[in-house]
């Protein structure tokens, strides 16, 4: 036999008469202010660079992710130098301008 279901209109009632609708004109507490992050100017330009390039990627083996971090730990640089630097040899071989080039260190 199947269990009857609680009638729960009378608390749908209290809880609309109670609540008190959220609005975005609400200011945040101050100390949750406080906790919002600062931008510093590095930051900044990363943002500012960002909205002026496009992310060009690909799924791959995660071999080929441990092998290009090793060869950037050798080489002391970062896996982004050397996507750049490939990008750049394949236009040359291509026999295109070799345009690949780091928006931040601009």
């Amino acid at each position: 036999m199947a269990k009857p279901k609680p009638d729960l209109s009378a608390l749908r009632n209290t809880l609309r008469e109670t609540a008190t609708p959220a609005t975005h004109a609400d200011a945040p507490p101050a100390e949750m202010e406080d906790a919002a992050p600062r931008r510093n100017q590095k930051t900044k330009s990363l943002v500012k660079a960002r909205a002026k390039t496009q992310l060009v990627g690909a799924h791959l083996s995660p071999d080929v992710g441990k092998q290009l971090r090793m060869i950037a730990a050798e080489e002391d640089t970062d896996v982004k130098s050397l996507l750049i630097e490939a990008i750049n040899l394949l236009f040359k071989t291509r026999g295109r301008p070799q345009i690949a080039s780091d928006p931040i260190e601009q």
